[in-house]
Order: C-alpha cells, then sequence, then structure tokens
C-alpha cells in the first residue's frame, strides 16, 4: 500500500459545497464560497471538522448574500471574496487578478510560491477555474461533474507518494469530487493546466495561527456527521441539475 507524504499546514477533512440552507434547499453554486472556508479555517487555526467547514460556507453565504457580495445561488467574483476576506480579518497575501484566458506564465509561478513544493509555508490559495470538468484525483480517479465549467476550490500544499517524491499532486478543497468523503483531492500539475486556472487569492495566516516553516501538518481526527451534511441522493440530483446550469463564475 502505497504511503502518502503530505506537506500542508493541516490535513483536513473535507466536505461537499452543496451546504443546507435555512429553508431546507441546498447551496447549489458555493464552490467560492466554500474555498473561502477552507481558507479562513486554516489561516485562523479553526476547527477543521467538515461539520465546521460547512457550518462557516453556510454563514458565508448568509452573511454575503446580505451585503450584495454573492449570487443567490452563491456564486461570486474574485471581487467579492476579496471584499468579504477584509469584513471578517482573513488577511490577504497577494491578489492573481481575474484574466480568462490566463497563461500558465502567470498562475504557475503564483501556485508554485505560495504553496508549491519549494514553500517553505504552505499558503491557502483560493482559484477559480475555467474547466471545471477537467478536474481529476491522481488517485482514485473521481472526477467534477461532467460539462462543468466555472469551479473554485482551495489549494493549501502538495502530497507525493513516499517512493516518488518528483510525482507531486496539489492538496485541494473541492466541494465537488466525489473523494472529499474520505479526503483532500489530489490534482496533478497537468489536470491543474487542464483545468484552466483564470484567479487566485493567496490568504495569509493570522498572528500565532502559522505553521512551522517546512513542518508537514498533522492529520485531523475522525468527526462526528455533520449536522448540514449532505445526503447522497441529494447530492445527485444536484450534480444532475447543474448539467443545464448558467456558469457560475462569469467573466468578471
Amino acid at each position: 500500500m502505497t504511503k502518502w507524504i503530505y506537506d500542508a499546514p493541516l490535513v483536513m477533512p473535507h466536505a461537499s459545497q452543496f451546504v443546507r440552507l435555512n429553508d431546507g434547499t441546498l447551496l447549489r453554486g458555493g464552490c467560492t464560497l466554500i474555498g473561502t472556508a477552507c481558507a479562513d479555517i486554516l489561516a485562523k487555526g479553526l476547527d477543521p471538522s467538515s461539520a465546521h467547514l460547512q457550518q462557516v460556507t453556510h454563514d458565508i453565504y448568509y452573511q454575503a448574500s446580505k451585503m450584495k457580495m454573492c449570487g443567490s445561488n452563491g456564486s461570486a467574483r474574485q471581487s467579492d471574496m476579496l471584499a468579504y476576506a477584509k469584513r471578517i480579518g482573513l488577511p490577504v497575501l497577494d491578489v492573481l487578478p481575474y484574466q480568462e484566458p490566463m497563461p500558465a506564465a502567470k498562475w504557475q509561478p503564483f501556485l508554485d510560491k505560495y504553496t508549491g513544493r519549494s514553500a517553505k509555508i504552505k499558503y491557502p490559495i483560493l482559484v477559480q477555474w475555467a474547466n471545471g470538468a477537467a478536474l481529476t484525483d491522481g488517485v482514485a480517479k473521481t472526477r467534477d461533474e461532467a460539462g462543468l465549467r466555472y469551479h473554485a476550490g482551495c489549494i493549501y500544499g502538495t502530497a507525493h507518494p513516499d517512493s516518488d517524491p518528483d510525482n507531486f499532486f496539489w492538496v485541494t478543497q473541492d466541494g465537488d469530487n466525489s473523494v472529499i468523503s474520505t479526503r483532500a483531492a489530489l490534482y496533478s500539475p497537468a489536470v491543474m493546466a487542464a483545468a484552466l486556472p483564470i484567479s487566485m487569492i493567496a490568504f495569509n495566516f493570522v498572528p500565532n495561527s502559522a505553521p512551522k516553516s517546512g513542518a508537514p501538518g498533522p492529520v485531523a481526527p475522525p468527526i462526528k456527521p455533520s449536522t448540514v451534511a449532505v445526503k447522497r441522493e441529494d447530492l445527485a440530483s444536484v450534480l444532475a441539475s447543474l448539467n443545464s446550469a448558467v456558469k457560475l463564475l462569469g467573466t468578471y
């Protein structure tokens, strides 16, 4: 059995982006919101459980929608999350502004600098993609929804098999990939390129929350099922409905 080496501030449980709202409906376009929630948890050293990740996403939706910083389905621009991060005290380290198409010569150095293999500290990065259907887990081969275009997630480190250090993958919170029921999604550099990144925000750690330089993160302990978890049949229904959905992130 392959042993995996993670280089990340924390190997946290993950959760579906399809969070149940107060009225019982599912949040259908919350990929940018759950990516921001993941970054907020990592940056502030908060409870990393799946239940809390979904709860923070739930709270971001109601707060951001009230301030006109996301759509009714949860879709959000990069500028929306920059404004929201400022309001909640989530420090922004650097920004790669929206550009579509964005050449690899722009996004690859940004990703490498802040959470790549040579980065001494792995910072959480909110990424928006233009071709979400290309996102395929490097081990389980699970994919995001067929036909998915505009999508978002949080990249916060790298991982590799102990027998092959050069074969690395990006550790990613991706609420649309079924692999998140067991662990973080692992995306290869080739998959990342195929997904077409179009914007990135690197977030900083708040004081006293930054991990020690070069120290791989611990694995978070098992948790109880989330009180806002989505049933598998609900998730299947949502994924089917998204085939005909309008693009969530847009050209901003």
